[in-house]
This record gives structure tokens, sequence and C-alpha cells, in this order.
């Protein structure tokens, strides 16, 4: 097993373990897969994908609105 391969395991455990343990979970998972981007040797990927999916017809002004201001 590679580094890559080992470091991406431990970062799944400790996102797991921060989502059980109530850390905000919108907040661990972008960190988990910006972490994993790094390992991987594409940090801007994270980024890219970010932008792919807020941009996308799927995401309406009003949805990308309450996920920002956490309206129920």
């Amino acid at each position: 097993m590679s580094w890559q391969i080992i470091s991406a395991i431990a970062l799944i455990i400790l996102a797991i373990v921060a989502i059980i343990k109530k850390v905000e979970t919108r907040m661990t998972l972008l960190l988990a897969g910006f972490a994993m981007c790094v390992l991987a040797g594409h940090p801007m990927a994270a980024f890219q994908s970010f932008i792919k999916a807020w941009s996308t017809s799927t995401w309406s002004r009003r949805s990308a609105l309450q996920w920002v201001l956490r309206l129920p």
C-alpha cells in the first residue's frame, strides 16, 4: 500500500469519528475532501468540483441561499 492510500483511509476514519462526535458535517466532509485532493497532488480539484456543483442547473438560487443561511 502506498502512503497516499493509507493517508486517505486515515482521513476517512477521522471524518467518520468527527461526524459521530457531532462536529459540523458539511465542514468535516469539505475539509476531508480538500485534504484528499492535496494528498493526491491536485489541490485545485476540490475548488473546481465545488464551483461545478454550485453552477449546475440542479442547484436553484433558493436552495443555495438556504444552504448558506442555514434556513429550514
